[in-house]
């Protein structure tokens, strides 16, 4: 992913050539070009950028606990130990079929930690989520339970 101050121009930019960028559409030509190359393979992605995309709406138009998206970065590229961790740890965790979990993060507040796991969960999901996240003990489980983000196979 891009950082906070780039994400929004890169995330949406329709350019596709030889040069590495973090957009959608980078990453969908990149993926179609890896099914052709090797068809008997399952491409399975995160789409960490799609979900950023989402947050980055949601602080926009004050649907979120942040004011800025680089609230969750420690620097202008990388997430911060702490909330940025506990997003994208959750996000790998669901897209290798696993629950959310919530351990080793007591330190984030708690109105962080149930907008991530609706905003995860909603990704997990296809972008819809009508459920609340049921957590048991540090497990959190979206009602649909998630499946793997399969781009080609």
């Amino acid at each position: 992913w891009s950082g906070p101050a780039t994400h929004e121009t890169a995330y949406h930019a329709s350019n596709i050539d030889d040069q590495m960028e973090h957009s959608r559409a980078y990453f969908d030509d990149l993926t179609a070009a890896l099914h052709v190359l090797q068809p008997e393979h399952e491409i399975i992605s995160t789409n960490a950028i799609d979900l950023i995309d989402r947050i980055y709406h949601d602080i926009e138009n004050g649907n979120a606990p942040f004011a800025d998206l680089s609230d969750f970065y420690r620097d202008g590229l990388h997430m911060d130990h702490a909330t940025g961790r506990y997003l994208m740890h959750n996000l790998m965790r669901l897209t290798l079929g696993q629950t959310m979990s919530d351990a080793d993060f007591p330190d984030i507040a708690a109105d962080t930690k149930t907008y991530f796991n609706r905003k995860l969960c909603e990704h997990a999901n296809g972008g819809t989520y009508d459920g609340t996240p049921t957590q048991i003990g540090s497990d959190i489980y979206c009602a649909v339970q998630f499946l793997p983000i399969v781009i080609a196979n």
